[in-house]
């Protein structure tokens, strides 16, 4: 029981760092992702319903140690993979999906971190 109320307030302290973009965005995307791996580790690949833009973000567990590094160095040891490592994940989503396989990523940018956007062109 203590757990559930150490995640719980976890969750609502996180939940206050989302911006108001974020959220809309996130129900944009819905909760349903892929899981990617690349050289970079994990990434979570959520595809928009319209098909033409991909969120990609850590790993639950990546972001929260990403989190807690940073936290702990007071913002100097930041952890977080590079937009590139991002795209890649993204690209490597296409390449697993035939209906969006020939699509390219045209444009990233970084919603909020641990969260990156990418534009596709079909």
């Amino acid at each position: 029981m203590r757990s559930i109320t150490i995640l719980a307030a976890a969750l609502l302290a996180l939940s206050g760092c989302a911006s108001k973009e974020l959220l809309s965005k996130s129900a944009e995307y819905g909760t349903t992702f892929e899981m990617v791996k690349t050289q970079y580790g994990e990434f979570r690949v959520y595809e928009h319903p319209n098909g033409k833009r991909l969120a990609v973000s850590s790993t639950m567990g990546g972001a929260i140690g990403q989190g807690i590094t940073k936290g702990l160095t007071f913002g100097a040891g930041n952890i977080l993979p590079s937009e590139g490592a991002y795209q890649e994940a993204a690209e490597a989503y296409l390449r697993n999906h035939k209906a969006i396989k020939s699509c390219k990523v045209t444009n990233g940018y970084l919603l909020q971190e641990p969260i990156y956007e990418f534009t596709l062109a079909c």
